[in-house]
């Protein structure tokens, strides 16, 4: 899957667990989104800590954008077209390019996502 090996692992590009109990997923979803359909995947590199290689692991900084994205798009009266069509056409691709961005500055996942949130304000 994702052409995962030994140190690349698959990533959820919106995490499984903001898909949990996200309002505009489950609207998503009745338009057909699934948080493990292909386009919500990407094999990252592993990171290790010890040698300060690679740019997947835990990632909470990462989670709490992505939740705030999808914050500030909420909106009432959501169709499931509207919100599967912001989830696959807006805002995993701004995530994906983001992971790239983070990936070619040489940071982990977290750490890049640290520094966007203290940009862009969000705590």
């Amino acid at each position: 899957m994702l052409g995962t090996t030994d140190n690349i692992e698959a990533h959820h590009i919106i995490p499984w667990q903001i898909c949990e109990d996200n309002e505009i997923i489950r609207i998503a979803a009745l338009d057909g989104f699934h948080p493990n359909m292909l386009q919500n995947g990407i094999g990252l590199e592993k990171y290790t800590k010890l040698i300060g290689k690679g740019i997947h692991g835990n990632h909470p900084a990462y989670d709490k954008y992505v939740k705030t994205q999808l914050d500030r798009f909420n909106k009432i009266g959501l169709t499931p077209e509207q919100a599967n069509k912001f989830l696959q056409e807006e805002l995993i691709p701004d995530l994906k390019k983001r992971i790239i961005e983070a990936k070619n500055s040489g940071m982990n996942l977290n750490e890049y996502f640290k520094n966007i949130n203290k940009k862009i304000g969000i705590k």
